[in-house]
C-alpha cells in the first residue's frame, strides 16, 4: 500500500510525533516494555505494533519511511500500554491477540479505505476497501459515531449517538467501532503531537430504542476488543440519559470489564446533571449543544462529508456552504 501524492499531514509534523518521548511511568515499566517487545520474533509483528500510531503508519506510506529506531520506539509505546496495570504474562497474551486482531481485521485498510490517493497492494485489498467503505458509511447513518471537539486536556471526544435502526450486520458494527476508535486515537495523537494517547467517549442514547440495539454477540465482541486491544486509550466515558435497555445491557457487559475500566464510567441523567458533569471536562467552544446549552459546535453531522472530506486525524467540521 502507498500514497500517490502528498501525505494528508506534513512530514515534519509526523516527525514531531515520532520524536515525542514515551511516557514511561517508572524505569521498571520501561525495562518491561523492552522485554515485552523482545518476545515479538517476527519483524511484521513489531511493525503492526508500531502501526498502532497513525503517524507512524502514515510515515510508512511516504517516500521518507520511519527508521528502525523509530519503528522500535513506536512499538514500545504499544508495549507500555499493554503492560499498564497487569502482569507481564497477561500483557504478552493480550499483545498477541491485539496483533492478530489488527492483522485479521485489516486496520490499515480501515484507515485507508476513504483515501482517494491510496494505491493498494492487490486487487483483493482494493475490493476489501470498497466493501469496508460501503459497510462503514451505511452503518454510520444508522448510528453516528463522530470525533468532534476535545476536552480540557486536549483529548479527542468521540461521540456515539443513539442508534436509529438495527444495522446491516454484526461485521459492519465492529468495523464502525474500529473505524471510530482509530479516528479518535489519531485525533488525540495529532492534537497533542504524541504527548497524549487517551480519549474521551460520550454515549448519547437518550432517544435510542431497544429494537435498534445491536445483537448481544456483537456488543460482547466489541466490548472485548475495545477493552483488551485498545489498552490505556480511555480517559473517561460519559453515558448520557441511559434508558432501561441500556442499563440492562451494561449489566450484562459489566462482568467482562475490569474494575479500573468501570471506574472511568460516569452516568448522567437530566439536563442539570449533564451540564454539571460535562462542563467540568469540556469548554463550550468544544461542545455540541446537546452536551452544553451554549455549545458552539453546531450543525448536523453529514456522514459522507465526515468520511470522505474530513481528514482521518481531524475532528468533524461542517462542510462549506
Amino acid at each position: 500500500m502507498k500514497i500517490n501524492g502528498d501525505l494528508p499531514i506534513p512530514r515534519d509534523v509526523i516527525q514531531q510525533i515520532l520524536d515525542s518521548p514515551i511516557p514511561y511511568e517508572t524505569e521498571e515499566i520501561e525495562q518491561q516494555s523492552k522485554d515485552l517487545l523482545a518476545t515479538l520474533t517476527k519483524p511484521e509483528e513489531v511493525d503492526v505494533a508500531a502501526q498502532s500510531s497513525y503517524a507512524y503508519w502514515l510515515a510508512t506510506l511516504s517516500d521518507q519511511p520511519p527508521t528502525e529506531g523509530e519503528r522500535e520506539k513506536m512499538a514500545l509505546r504499544e508495549m507500555r500500554r499493554h503492560l499498564a496495570k497487569t502482569t507481564f504474562e497477561k500483557a504478552q497474551e493480550l499483545l498477541q491477540g491485539t496483533i492478530q486482531i489488527r492483522m485479521e481485521h485489516r486496520i490499515d485498510i480501515i484507515r485507508a479505505c476513504f483515501m482517494e490517493s491510496i494505491e493498494y497492494d492487490s486487487e483483493e485489498d482494493e475490493k476489501l476497501a470498497k466493501k469496508m467503505r460501503s459497510m462503514i458509511e451505511l452503518d454510520l447513518k444508522d448510528q453516528i459515531c463522530v470525533v468532534r471537539g476535545h476536552d480540557k486536556e486536549k483529548l479527542a471526544i468521540l461521540t456515539i449517538f443513539a442508534r436509529t435502526a438495527k444495522g446491516n450486520s454484526d461485521e459492519a458494527f465492529l468495523f464502525v467501532m474500529l473505524y471510530a476508535m482509530e479516528r479518535a486515537t489519531a485525533a488525540t495523537e495529532f492534537l497533542s503531537l504524541g504527548a497524549n494517547e487517551k480519549l474521551m467517549v460520550v454515549l448519547d442514547f437518550g432517544s435510542f430504542k431497544a429494537s435498534s440495539a445491536p445483537s448481544w454477540n456483537a456488543s460482547k465482541a466489541v466490548a472485548m476488543v475495545l477493552q483488551h486491544h485498545f489498552p490505556e486509550r480511555l480517559r473517561r466515558l460519559l453515558i448520557l440519559d441511559p434508558p432501561f435497555w441500556l442499563r440492562t445491557m451494561y449489566a450484562m457487559v459489566s462482568p467482562f470489564l475490569d474494575p479500573l475500566t468501570k471506574a472511568k464510567f460516569q452516568v448522567c441523567s437530566g439536563e442539570r446533571q449533564k451540564r454539571k458533569v460535562i462542563a467540568e471536562f469540556v469548554d463550550a467552544d468544544q461542545a455540541m449543544p446537546f452536551m452544553l446549552p451554549d455549545g458552539k459546535l453546531v450543525g448536523d453531522v453529514v456522514v459522507p462529508h465526515y468520511t470522505r472530506n474530513v481528514p482521518f486525524h481531524e475532528g468533524y467540521h461542517n462542510p462549506p456552504k
